[in-house]
Parts: C-alpha cells; structure tokens; sequence
C-alpha cells in the first residue's frame, strides 16, 4: 500500500511541475476537432432537433479526458524504459510489482478526472 502511494504521490508531483505543458498539449486535439467538425462541417447538420455541435461536444470531452489519462501514464513511462533507463530503478525498489502498477493505473485513472 505505502509502495502505490509513493508511485502516485511521484506521478502528482511530476504533474504539479509540468501542469501548464501537459494541460495546454491535452488541448490542442480537442480544439481542433472542435473548429473542424464542430464549427466547420456542423453548422449545416441538424440531428433530431440538435445541432451537431451538441451532439459532438459529450464525445469530444470524453476522448480527450481518455487520451490525456493514457498518455499522462505511457508516455513518461515508455521514455523510463527506453530512454532514461529508470524503469529498473523501481523494479529493485522495495515495493512490489503490484503496489507499482496499482499506483500507475491509479495515476491515468485520477489523471483523467483531477490533473489532466
């Protein structure tokens, strides 16, 4: 349990440094979608009554929230592995492997919902 919270307290502070890049990079899709689809090609759809501005914001939102949390998790992770060499220093940490991926999965899953 104390091994989760340190990996998750570790992915909260690497958020907290870098929250102004990781947010503004979590924005560029969505607004591009947005301009493109929804105020581009939606002005002149109309689904039941609802413009499809309306129709295609829940979804926009919601693809967003999915990616940031996968990428706030996998990519700092697969530079660890490939790049940094770091990925080894938390395999021979005293934590078990378990408390170590509980910890990242509960970091994307929190990420998507708090810091993303």
């Amino acid at each position: 349990m104390n091994g989760m919270l340190a990996v998750l307290w570790r992915e909260y502070l690497f958020f907290k440094n870098r929250i102004w890049s990781i947010t503004g990079s979590s924005l560029v899709a969505p607004l591009l979608y947005l301009t493109a689809f929804g105020w581009g090609l939606g002005r002149a759809v109309n689904m039941a009554g609802v413009t499809y501005v309306d129709f295609i914001v829940p979804g926009i939102l919601a693809l967003s929230t999915m990616n940031a949390s996968f990428n706030a998790v996998s990519t700092p992770l697969s530079i660890a592995r490939l790049y940094d060499r770091t990925l080894e220093e938390y395999l021979v940490s005293p934590i078990t492997l378990f408390s170590f991926a509980a910890g990242k999965i509960l970091a994307g899953a929190s990420g998507g919902c708090m810091w993303a």
